[in-house]
């Protein structure tokens, strides 16, 4: 996920130069699963480590 994350803010940077701005609202919506995805994952984790 961390991969796919660092994908898509590439992908925001290369949008912002080339002007296609209307490209911005569903990849901001993107950007934020995969932000909510990983903080789900890294919240599992700490869980898991908390009672072994």
């Amino acid at each position: 996920m961390e991969l796919v994350a660092d994908h898509l803010l590439m992908a925001h940077g290369l949008i912002e130069q080339d002007h296609a701005r209307e490209m911005l609202p569903v990849l901001r919506q993107a950007l934020m699963t995969a932000g909510r995805l990983l903080a789900r994952n890294i919240s599992e984790a700490d869980q898991s480590g908390r009672f072994h």
